[in-house]
């Protein structure tokens, strides 16, 4: 349970770090006049909520989701997967300003635009098989970075 949460922490953390960095890029850059009609603020919310569920957040959930399903009795999954879902509905709508500020409403539109083509979809299906493997990766490397680490701290 320890690691699920874990690696959604380090999700959600890198997510807003890529965030951060792309605003800053995009504070560099001149502003262009898009001649696209106005999109409302509620719109603006869907596509942020369409991206967040297509990004690495969205099937990081979905893997969470299928990892503590199985740590939960039978006769109770039912009723943890309504509280579950209700806490990542809580948690999307949290990230929803956070993308807000740090991309534009074009840049939204475009994410979407690529999560909706051939390469995008792919993306989301390999999703979670990379996830695992990054976890694998992930996880030999802080057991190697722990004694590096420990070198250091005596």
């Amino acid at each position: 349970m320890k690691k699920v949460i874990l690696t959604l922490a380090l999700v959600v953390a890198t997510q807003f770090g890529f965030a951060q960095a792309k605003k800053a890029v995009a504070k560099k850059t001149t502003t262009t006049v898009s001649a696209a009609p106005a999109m409302s603020e509620e719109d603006y919310k869907k596509e942020v909520l369409k991206v967040v569920d297509k990004s690495a957040i969205g099937s990081q959930l979905s893997m969470i989701k299928d990892q503590v399903i199985g740590q939960i009795p039978a006769d109770k999954q039912a009723a943890f997967l309504v509280d579950f879902d209700a806490s990542i509905t809580d948690l999307k709508e949290k990230l929803v300003p956070v993308y807000m500020e740090a991309f534009t409403k074009e840049e939204i539109k475009a994410m979407n635009v690529f999560y909706s083509s051939p390469v995008g979809k792919k993306m989301d299906e390999k999703a979670a098989e990379l996830n695992t493997k990054s976890q694998e990766i992930a996880k030999t490397w802080g057991e190697t970075f722990q004694a590096t680490m420990m070198k250091y701290m005596q």
